[in-house]
């Protein structure tokens, strides 16, 4: 699964006060934002695969280069956002809502990233930070995922 989670780094009042603002504005969620978007490939356990950010007012499709990798050896699932009318064949596939289950592995993660781990809105303000923060929510997610396998418990099972 492929989706992308929206970070906000400061409020959208806020945007252009400095001249080493990290995060651009973007819609996420329905809403503007001023920060930047995580981008996990989950696999169908929960475990992040691969991962990329970038600003918020990048779009969705910019994103496809982390599925593309895998082409050939799995199936994505991803929102209308990662479609691209002209691209070439690959392994992504549309994504409706309501149409695959599969889909409720991606917003258990993003409801632990949201509620447990307050993942929405961070400051950092240095690219090297932020990777680093990013890296570690990452990681942090797949610990917990195979901690549940180890006790034999289903991860989407949860609601946080």
């Amino acid at each position: 699964m492929l989706d992308s989670f929206g970070i906000e780094l400061i409020h959208p009042k806020r945007e252009g006060r400095s001249k080493q603002q990290l995060g651009k504005k973007g819609k996420s969620n329905h809403r503007w934002i001023v920060g930047v978007k995580l981008v996990p490939l989950l696999n169908t356990r929960g475990e992040v695969v691969n991962w990329t950010w970038g600003t918020a007012n990048t779009h969705d499709q910019h994103f496809r280069q982390v599925a593309t990798l895998y082409d050939g050896e799995t199936l994505t699932l991803a929102d209308s956002g990662f479609v691209q009318k002209e691209a070439p064949p690959t392994t992504i596939t549309l994504c409706r809502r309501g149409t695959w289950n599969e889909r409720m592995t991606i917003e258990t993660t993003y409801s632990l990233l949201t509620r447990l781990l307050h993942a929405k809105r961070m400051t950092q303000r240095r690219v090297r930070h932020l990777e680093a923060h990013l890296a570690y929510l990452v990681a942090l997610i797949n610990v917990i995922v195979q901690s549940c396998a180890a006790y034999g418990l289903v991860w989407t099972d949860f609601t946080v």
